[in-house]
């Protein structure tokens, strides 16, 4: 997510609207900033936490600012309140990279892709160790190669990414 945010950037900073500094989401701001940075390595990357999973109205306010403060691409994670930072997005013509679920259809001409984390295949894998007995009361971590988080596509960004961007993407 990050790594696109860092191609996709004409101002050269982009921003992130996370929920609260717990483990997850901290590990998204980090990781948006270091994949930002690993394809650009100048890009001025700014965070700010919501401080609440549901204040949209402050997650937007967050965001404008950030966007008056030169970020063309932004982020937000956590539950509602990134529906402010989508809001901003669209009224202030930045770009957004989404989380979660894919709601491309909510802004196909601001959501460029979304950091998917892919639910079902979570469910699923619970689900079918209880049938056959085999769960443990343990944290199980399903990442790219389990299928349990992903990128969504490009949709209408696709032809604005060059070949050689998305093959770089892929590779991170």
């Amino acid at each position: 997510a990050g790594a696109v945010a860092g191609l996709m950037t004409k101002s050269g900073t982009i921003g992130n609207i996370p929920a609260i500094p717990v483990p997850t989401i901290q590990e998204y701001d980090e990781g948006f900033a270091m994949g930002a940075k690993r394809v650009k390595p100048d890009v001025k990357v700014v965070s700010a936490y919501v401080g609440s999973f549901t204040d949209i109205a402050k997650a937007k306010e967050i965001t404008s600012s950030m966007i008056d403060g030169g970020a063309d691409v932004v982020s937000g994670i956590g539950n509602e309140n990134v529906l402010g930072t989508l809001q901003a997005a669209k009224e202030k013509g930045a770009l957004m990279i989404g989380t979660a679920f894919d709601a491309s259809e909510m802004a196909p001409d601001t959501i460029v892709t979304t950091a998917l984390i892919n639910f079902y295949v979570n469910i699923d894998m619970a689900i079918g160790k209880v049938i056959d007995g085999s769960i443990e009361p343990k944290n199980y971590l399903l990442g790219l190669n389990d299928n349990g988080i992903g990128l969504a596509p490009y949709r209408k960004f696709d032809t604005v990414l060059s070949e050689q961007d998305k093959a770089e993407v892929q590779k991170i």
